[in-house]
């Protein structure tokens, strides 16, 4: 069941993202129009969808999720749920899923990137950025998340720096949780949000 489940999300993962970043790239030539509009620059942030981000256990030096690996033993660590959360280190976004490195890999949000590097001349860690986070943990979690990633964009670049965000599947309920009540975001200037496979109809059980 373990298995099925994570193997379940992985290739929702990979077939959502193919999804996003066909969608991304017909709409590439409009949404450049837009940003070109701006004088000032737009970051962007992408908000993974669960199984999205790599995440490794601090103390155990151990990969939870993010390589075969890790698919195919299930960490025992990888359910700490009840534990100590400051041990699960998100360590950055899925681009690629690594299933023998440099001979297999399976391209995941690197497509996306991609799509938006060529399609609206973003570039990943100018103004283009994903955001780190415990899929696991509840969406609120991923609202707080968000909140300190904005602020530290505001900090670097000013209170009133346009923000564009996309969200993937599950991902979407923490950005409307923290578009609704995060006090913060009533204040930034957020100008976009794009939804990939919201759950506004629901989800599978699985997930």
């Amino acid at each position: 069941m373990a298995l099925t489940w994570i193997t379940g999300g992985l290739l929702a993962a990979l077939v959502g993202t193919r999804a996003n970043a066909i969608y991304v790239e017909q709409r590439a030539k409009k949404r450049n129009r837009f940003y070109q509009s701006h004088q000032r620059p737009i970051i962007t942030i992408v908000v993974p969808g669960i199984t999205g981000v790599k995440l490794s256990h601090t103390l155990q030096r151990e990969v939870l999720w993010g390589n075969a690996s890790a698919l195919l033993k299930r960490p025992k660590h990888f359910d700490t749920l009840k534990d100590d959360y400051s041990h699960v280190l998100p360590d950055g976004s899925l681009q690629t899923f690594k299933i023998i490195p440099h001979i297999l890999e399976l391209m995941v949000y690197q497509e996306l990137t991609l799509s938006l590097k060529y399609g609206c001349s973003l570039s990943l860690g100018k103004d283009l950025f994903y955001l780190d986070y415990d899929w696991r943990q509840d969406y609120r979690h991923l609202a707080q998340v968000l909140d300190n990633k904005i602020k530290g964009i505001q900090a670097e670049w000013g209170a009133d720096i346009a923000i564009a965000l996309i969200g993937q599947s599950m991902a979407n309920l923490g950005i409307k949780y923290y578009l609704r009540f995060n006090q913060n975001a009533k204040h930034a200037n957020i100008i976009r949000w794009y939804t990939f496979g919201p759950p506004w109809q629901g989800s599978f059980n699985s997930l």
